[in-house]
């Protein structure tokens, strides 16, 4: 990464851009924005810049809004002269995945302790290049989500009208006809219960198969037989839902009588939503395997390995010996574990850290403050229909997932996968970011709870304590007490 210019983050933070935050390390987010760079690469066209804050284990992802409406554009003349054009991406995406899984069954047979250094640093490569593909070409389907939602609701409303069923309709629409990841594991371990005597070896399957289901941005989670069968027993005492999204999506089209046009943007929503939680899936066991190989690395240097999650990517592929990344260690990474601001911008990459972090720091609160002084409803996006009424409680880590009481207003920028446990209590879900394809959305609709979404700033508006009426059927949060 090359030295920080404060005139850099200055322009930077009078563009335009889409936040996300969540727990996350710089490795991560660095390899987020690279998988931008690989999309010009394979498809020719991509993401300008990124700019990406990182704070004690919290990230901030900023796309900008002007990256989201190009590649929208491109990709729509490109579906206008191939019907197929997706389908060929998402096949090239898998391909590419592919060989990165020769790789995590080659770590899987190996005790990684007893490998060379020279091995050992071969394969951090080869899985920090993992992390970046398991976004890599799929990062279209961001842009493609944020943008066709903003089409498709103007569309449907010239069809049908503002009628009353409208958002109970839309939700419907933009649902996802296969479940997500996390639900098929459910399904799944559900049926071992119906094996009682090879329990225990089907259980040490699943998790081989699963390890990884509890990874987040933030670092890996490795789960257990003994993990799953606790899952198990819970699951056990739940009920099994059973819904037949794509009949139901069907019968109301036909209902609606809606036209070719509409139907093919309800199909990309579709398409692209399954796509997305398939990638996450992708993320997250590629972050299970650089994991492995990180805590070894972490062993031999006799480190945390948390510091390691500080380095950048081309930083960790540059390093070829243990030396390297000791010297590097004592230079920067103790650093960045205060804080970090990182802007890549056309291949170029501006970071800032300590003096130079805290002034950058002061003028992006600067202009939060500015942003927040406003009265009032909280306005965003339907995700899924319904009203409930609750306390809040704002997540802005993993750590505050505990906080979440049955039949609390979970309240985040954005959820991930590891906010499970935490979103079947909730009684609601409202966050700043997303569009009808992101987790939250998704996951809303399969616990069938409102859900708001795209609020922008209910994470500075709303805290803990607070009582909110969430009105998923009209995207308002009233704050009631």
């Amino acid at each position: 990464m090359t030295k920080n210019n404060y005139k850099y983050f200055k322009d930077a933070f009078k563009k335009d851009w889409y936040i996300q935050g969540f727990n996350a390390t710089p490795l991560f987010l660095n390899s987020a924005a690279y998988s931008g760079m690989v999309m010009k690469k394979i498809l020719g066209y991509g993401y300008h810049s990124f700019l990406f804050h990182y704070h004690r284990g919290y990230g901030e992802m900023g796309y900008l809004n002007s990256d989201f409406q190009r590649i929208w554009k491109i990709v729509k003349k490109k579906i206008a002269t191939d019907s197929k054009y997706l389908e060929k991406i998402q096949r090239k995406y898998n391909l590419i995945f592919q060989d990165h899984k020769r790789i995590f069954r080659q770590i899987n047979k190996l005790n990684l302790k007893t490998i060379d250094n020279t091995k050992l640093m071969e394969f951090l490569s080869k899985t920090i290049q993992a992390l970046i593909d398991s976004v890599g070409i799929a990062h279209i389907v961001d842009a493609i989500g944020i943008e066709i939602e903003k089409e498709f609701k103007k569309d449907l409303l010239k069809v049908i009208g503002p009628i009353k069923e409208f958002n109970h309709h839309y939700a419907l629409l933009t649902t996802p006809t296969q479940p997500s990841f996390f639900v098929q594991e459910e399904k799944q371990l559900r049926s071992l219960s119906k094996l009682p005597l090879s329990q225990k070896k089907a259980l040490i399957k699943h998790s081989h198969e699963y390890f990884w289901l509890r990874n987040s941005y933030a670092g890996p989670k490795y789960l257990t037989e003994t993990d799953f069968a606790k899952s198990l027993k819970l699951l056990n005492k739940q009920e099994e839902k059973n819904s037949n999204i794509k009949k139901q999506k069907n019968t109301l089209i036909k209902k609606l009588n809606l036209n070719s046009a509409i139907q093919k943007k309800i199909q990309i929503i579709d398409f692209t939503s399954i796509w997305q939680d398939q990638r996450k899936a992708n993320v997250l066991i590629s972050l299970g395997y650089l994991g492995m190989i990180v805590h070894e690395l972490a062993r031999r240097l006799k480190i945390n390995p948390e510091l390691l999650y500080y380095l950048g990517v081309k930083e960790a592929l540059n390093i070829k010996s243990i030396q390297g990344f000791k010297d590097l260690l004592k230079r920067e990474l103790i650093k960045r574990h205060k804080g970090t601001f990182v802007l890549m911008d056309d291949n170029k990459e501006f970071i800032s850290q300590a003096k130079d972090y805290k002034k950058i720091l002061k003028l992006k609160e600067s202009l939060i403050k500015q942003q927040t002084q406003q009265n009032g409803a909280i306005h965003g996006s339907i995700a899924n229909t319904g009203t409930a009424v609750g306390r809040v409680v704002v997540c802005k880590g993993i750590n505050s997932l505990s906080k979440v009481k049955k039949g609390d207003i979970l309240v985040t920028s954005m959820t991930r996968p590891e906010f499970m446990p935490a979103l079947k209590k909730a009684a609601a879900i409202i966050t700043d970011e997303g569009g009808v394809t992101c987790h939250a959305a998704i996951v809303a609709r399969e616990l069938n709870i409102p859900a708001v979404i795209g609020t922008k700033l209910a994470t500075k508006i709303l805290k803990d304590g607070m009582i909110v009426e969430v009105k998923g059927n009209h995207g308002i949060i009233n704050i009631v007490g």
